[in-house]
């Protein structure tokens, strides 16, 4: 039972560290996927070699012949398996297609198509072990077999390590654990050629995952979690430079409201609104500043400029809630919302009074009409506002003849 304690150990400290992989709670992109699988197939080659390690102590204190000698059989195609992945699993962290790691995958292949064949012929003659009277015996294949094995993770470790001097300063520790794990293989089973009864190799294979599940998995886990990371807040800040480009797009550079740009939205916003049915209450208001020509000729653009900015903000002073947008040189519109529609007949008023008072002080004079929708008769945006222009245009002649 002391034999088969370190199997079951192992065994455990295995699927406990592994929770996550067994799981398949991975969330990973396609290349870490493939590292992972790799990984989880080495995982399983372990845990049938522990199960398989553990029974056989149990096993053969019992006395059970037969049954041993299955468990045995299992026992070394399970250690020739784990073999073989381990090669498959470095090859794919790796990703290096080249002639080295062909060779290095054909001769994992090599390996356990030895293992399988001595086997089979240690039926009819024991060359790898024997169960005679009862006692577990090894045979001359058995020492083949460890000594092919110390050759393959020789191999492999000297692969991993090529990389080391061309890698980035993160990658390099992975790889130096990938050729520690191939070290502590070479130890674990160099020990075993002269204690065949203990049970080295399983204790081999639970240090060299322990290593590579802490230095290699979590450390390219959280590079691709920083990787991630970064490309959001790269997506973050191309996100926030397309807005910051549609809003500069979009807004009027004198005035700061929305341009006419923006307006064509809106205006097919609401033409889809009404197509399908859901505009119930939609209203606007058309504005015309007044004499913006004669400033410009008398004082010059500038004070043009002046004069646009002043109008604009007298109606956004008045329209506060409302998309304030500007469709021309002196016109603008504002499609009015929340509280602004509520009491948009409130607002026109107060603003007319603030216009006859600019308009006694020599102030900015700004022309303006209300349109409301009405579901009997609009079928689209146009129809409402040349409803607000011809108001305005009524207001305006009234204005100058003031």
């Amino acid at each position: 039972m002391v034999y088969s304690s370190v199997a079951l150990i192992a065994l455990v400290i295995t699927f406990i560290i592994n929770y996550d992989i067994f799981k398949g709670a991975l969330n990973a992109d396609s290349n870490l996927q493939k590292i992972f699988s790799s990984y989880r197939d080495l995982l399983i080659g372990e845990i049938v070699f522990f199960v398989s390690d553990a029974l056989w102590g149990i096993l053969y204190e019992a006395e059970l012949i037969k049954l041993t000698y299955i468990d045995t059989v299992i026992y070394f195609l399970a250690m020739a398996a784990t073999v073989f992945l381990w090669i498959r699993c470095v090859i794919v962290y790796l990703a290096e297609k080249n002639i080295s790691s062909k060779l290095l995958f054909f001769g994992g292949v090599l390996f356990l198509a030895i293992e399988v064949v001595s086997l089979i012929v240690n039926i009819f003659y024991p060359i790898v072990f024997s169960m005679d009277g009862g006692v577990y015996t090894t045979g001359p294949m058995r020492f083949v077999t460890l000594g092919l094995q110390v050759i393959m993770f020789t191999l492999t470790t000297i692969y991993a390590l090529i990389f080391i001097p061309r890698s980035t300063v993160e990658k390099r520790n992975r790889y130096i654990t990938i050729g520690a794990f191939g070290l502590v293989m070479i130890l674990f089973i160099s020990i075993q050629f002269y204690y065949p009864l203990l049970p080295l190799y399983a204790m081999g294979l639970l240090l060299g995952s322990c290593l590579l599940h802490t230095f290699v998995l979590e450390g390219e886990r959280k590079l691709r979690r920083r990787e991630l990371e970064e490309a959001l807040s790269r997506e973050k800040l191309q996100v926030e430079e397309l807005i910051k480009t549609k809003l500069m797009a979009y807004t009027d550079s004198l005035t700061g409201v929305r341009n006419g740009h923006s307006l064509v939205e809106e205006e097919a916003k609401v033409n889809e609104a009404i197509f399908n049915g859901t505009l119930k209450e939609f209203a606007l208001v058309a504005f015309d500043i007044n004499g913006l020509k004669m400033v410009n000729d008398t004082y010059g653009h500038n004070e043009g400029d002046k004069f646009i900015q002043d109008g604009c903000k007298l109606i956004t002073d008045t329209f506060k809630e409302s998309k304030v947008y500007r469709v021309g040189g002196d016109e603008f519109v504002a499609v009015l919302e929340g509280n602004d529609y509520n009491n948009r007949f409130d607002l026109l008023e107060e603003f007319e009074r603030k216009v006859d008072d600019n308009l006694s002080k020599g102030l900015v004079v700004v022309s303006s009409g209300l349109g409301e929708f009405d579901l009997d008769i609009d079928k689209r945006y146009r129809s409402i506002f040349l409803r607000a222009d011809k108001k305005m245009y009524e207001r305006k002649r009234k204005l100058k003849n003031l």
